[in-house]
């Protein structure tokens, strides 16, 4: 605790930024089986007990355990504490106190008396410090008369505002002291802080092994932005806390490359880690240190919210290696929005790698395939008349919902910058993004195209054949291309979205984690309303239910191990076109089927949203589908442009939306754009000038009226 509170005056010296949100100061919940800093004094004993998983500090007679931290450089400090107590007798107490005073004086936050004893249940206090002025001093206390007494401290949880006397520019760098010792920080740094700087040189090391991180309580730091679901309500909140994980890298030139570019799973709760290649240099103040930088993402579990960070560590190539230091700015998740940062503890494994020239050689492949690189501004240059400011336009995204967005067009990929909370993210082109739904279309729609061109008559196979669970009269008749087209017949309600948002889809198909719970819903909730193909209703459970059917539909022709994701997707579509590796990992259930989510779950970089957009809107697709399916997915045939959905100029077909713009541009006939759209505010759309737009953003937006005029300004899609 020593170090601990070392690290955090450390911190409080140096500049910080205001917000309107409380920042977690202090978190104790003892769940590391140590009470370290905990300073024990009096009559009595002190140990860690367990009960059902949970850790608690228990105290007897009169022993007391005190704790401290600074908190000048805060206001509005709330202390919440909770006790539990067992043998208590008429006049014996259990007490959690605070003072501010160095102990002269104690403030009680909770108590537990005779009565409310029960060995089990923690009570709760809380107490406000408006306006401290010193440092915060925290205490257990048994007021017993034995050793049979028992009292029981747990989830201490100090929260608090930055006075905006300190609100000053954001730390630019991360020292190498810092890093060494471990001393953490109280607020975040911009983050240029993990970038390279301009003065870098070669790094003089070499990093290739495994580096293995693990969590500090204690120097684990997080400020929630949006919290609908109430995450961080709960005192045992483990969404601050990183998962450890231990992951091999493979330094080539001055990059530093993952082995594994997927969702790391883990045991954790809540987080899982996904790592992309980063940068390795020698940075004047490093000593004879080279300095690492790593992208990284945790992807909610089981969901597909994406918080975006960078971890740095200093290294040297015989296995020395400091702590390293994290932090998470920004994100692309509508519900739940923080920035996360601190320290982790840091090992360093020399080995080496079996697979090393693989992943080099695929880290090349994915970066000299990507599509030529510009920034949006440029486009100005290249096209005189364009307005590079209706791309991810303010007036219809707000940019602190914009995560980045980008035009292509005549093969060269105009990019924005990715702004954070605090500055710019440094390395845009390793930005991992999230599919949602998009995926309906990249992975359920390509996969049965496919399918579809290798075994003619498969979008016909009856789903009731290949999913036992939906064998109710309500799925006769049903097709695989009905379950694509969201036409199968079975709602609660044609009205848009009413089922979909319903809290039932919550509970029934995304928060199971196992395919037998998601499967079972999506089978049985609904009943038949409509004939088959008669009516679009929007349901992810219906592409869940298409993508257990396709799987069963493959491996009964190409054998039990076959996967639509693996086999399918990725090898037969999207391994030729140079996609980043990011792309061979998906969402599956945490069970033995792994069934991939089909409908959502996927996850880009920007240079594979644009490669996969130029691919489906080029004249002649390279993708080995089938071209009728295909050709009615992006609007290209007049007599089958789908179903109604949600309004007359928007059709939905074959896993693809389309939406007619005409009205937007005067044009005298119908325009039809084929498009993508994801949760929370993500499209991908296909002019028919040859010219993409896509953007991803969290604010649940979903407008593109002025990126469709400027396209059509720069090359007219009608006369």
């Amino acid at each position: 605790m020593r170090k601990w509170l070392t690290a955090i005056i450390t911190a409080l010296g140096l500049s910080l930024c205001g917000s309107s949100n409380a920042i977690t100061l202090f978190e104790e919940a003892f769940q590391d089986g140590n009470a370290d800093g905990w300073k024990v004094i009096g009559k009595g004993t002190a140990q860690l007990t367990q009960y059902k998983g949970n850790y608690a500090l228990r105290l007897t007679d009169k022993k007391i355990a005190i704790t401290a931290l600074p908190i000048k450089d805060y206001r509005d400090v709330e202390v919440r504490l909770q006790m539990a107590a067992d043998s208590l007798e008429k006049f014996d107490k259990c007490y959690g106190e605070v003072s501010t005073d160095a102990g002269k004086n104690w403030h009680q936050v909770v108590s537990v008396g005779n009565g409310q004893d029960d060995g089990i249940s923690l009570h709760s206090g809380s107490y406000l410090l408006k306006q401290p002025t010193d440092g915060l001093w925290i205490r257990f206390r048994a007021a017993g008369k034995g050793n049979s007494d028992f009292c029981w401290g747990d989830n201490v949880t100090v929260t608090g505002q930055p006075k905006t006397a300190v609100t000053q520019t954001l730390q630019k760098q991360l020292p190498a002291d810092w890093l060494h010792s471990g001393s953490g920080f109280l607020q975040p740094v911009a983050m240029s802080s993990f970038a390279v700087p301009k003065t870098a040189k070669p790094a003089q090391h070499i990093f290739r092994g495994i580096l293995s991180v693990q969590p500090t309580a204690k120097q684990s730091f997080i400020e929630g932005i949006k919290d609908t679901y109430g995450f961080l309500q709960s005192p045992n909140s483990r969404h601050r806390q990183l998962p450890s994980v231990d992951i091999q890298l493979i330094q080539h030139g001055g990059v530093l490359i993952p082995e594994t570019r997927g969702a790391i799973v883990s045991d954790h709760p809540n987080w899982e880690w996904v790592f992309q290649p980063g940068k390795v240099w020698q940075q004047a103040g490093d000593g004879d240190y080279s300095r690492a930088a790593l992208p990284f993402a945790l992807q909610e579990r089981n969901a597909n919210c994406i918080h975006n960070g960078v971890l740095s560590f200093l290294f040297k190539s015989d296995g020395s290696v400091s702590n390293a230091a994290y932090q998470i700015s920004s994100e692309t998740c509508a519900y739940f929005q923080a920035n996360l940062w601190g320290m982790l503890q840091a090992s360093y494994q020399p080995k080496k790698i079996k697979l090393n020239q693989k992943i080099i050689a695929d880290y090349q492949k994915s970066q000299t395939q990507r599509l030529p690189v510009k920034s949006i501004a440029e486009l100005a240059n290249d096209y005189p008349n364009a307005n590079p400011k209706n791309f991810g336009s303010q007036e219809e995204i707000n940019p602190a919902d914009m995560t980045l967005y980008g035009f292509v067009i005549d093969g060269t990929h105009y990019v924005s910058g990715c702004n954070t909370r605090h500055g710019r993210y440094p390395y845009c082109d390793a930005l991992v993004l999230p599919s949602y739904s998009t995926a309906k279309s990249l992975f359920a729609g390509l996969a049965l195209m496919n399918l579809e061109h290798q075994y003619p008559g498969f979008s016909q196979l009856p789903i009731n054949k290949y999913v036992p669970e939906c064998d109710g009269k309500q799925w006769q008749g049903v097709t695989f291309e009905h379950a694509l087209d969201m036409a199968t017949g079975n709602y609660d309600t044609i009205v848009a979205d009413v089922d979909e948002a319903a809290q039932h889809t919550i509970d029934g198909l995304f928060i199971p984690e196992h395919h037998k719970d998601k499967i079972n819903y999506s089978c049985n909730h609904y009943q038949r309303k409509s004939a088959p193909g008669e009516s679009w209703v929007y349901h992810t459970s219906d592409t869940y239910i298409l993508g257990t059917a396709m799987n069963a539909a493959l491996r009964e022709r190409q054998g039990e191990n076959s996967d639509i994701h693996r086999d399918i997707l990725w090898q037969q579509l999207w391994q030729s076109l140079g996609l980043s590796p990011l792309s061979t990992s998906t969402l599956r259930t945490y069970d033995k089927n792994a069934q991939p989510f089909t409908g959502w779950g996927l996850m880009f970089s920007r240079g594979d949203i644009a490669k996969l957009a130029s691919t489906l809107n080029a004249q002649e697709t390279a993708l080995p589908v089938d071209t009728s399916m295909l050709s009615a997915a992006l609007q290209q045939n007049p007599v089958d442009r789908g179903l109604p959905a949600r309004s007359p100029q928007f059709r939905y077909n074959n896993g693809f939306w389309g939406h007619d713009i005409a009205p937007y541009l005067n044009c005298k006939e119908p325009v039809w754009v084929p498009f993508m759209s994801g949760y929370g505010g993500i499209i991908v759309a296909l002019f028919p000038n040859g010219s993409n737009y896509y953007y991803v953003s969290d604010g649940g937006v979903h407008r593109w009226k002025k990126a469709i005029q400027e396209a059509h300004n720069i090359q007219p899609f009608c006369q």
